[in-house]
């Protein structure tokens, strides 16, 4: 199950990238969680999604070797 996921939705050379963060819980009570790169829904799940009007980008920065958001 789902129970918790956060983040934002940039971009990286105009497309839409998202950095997610996500917990879940499993059949025997345990929660796993981290970065969500990929996820299947079996039938439904509850996301809300709040628009800003800042339109924000990621840039590779070449000291950290990661794509740093740049508002």
């Amino acid at each position: 199950e789902l129970t918790s996921l956060l983040g934002n939705i940039s971009h990286i050379d105009d497309k839409p990238f998202a950095h997610l963060h996500g917990t879940f819980g499993t059949r025997d009570f345990q929660t796993l969680s981290g970065h969500l790169t990929k996820a299947v829904v079996s039938a439904t799940a509850e996301i809300v999604i709040q628009m800003t009007n800042l339109d924000v980008n990621r840039t590779h920065d070449e000291e950290t070797g990661l794509n740093l958001l740049r508002p």
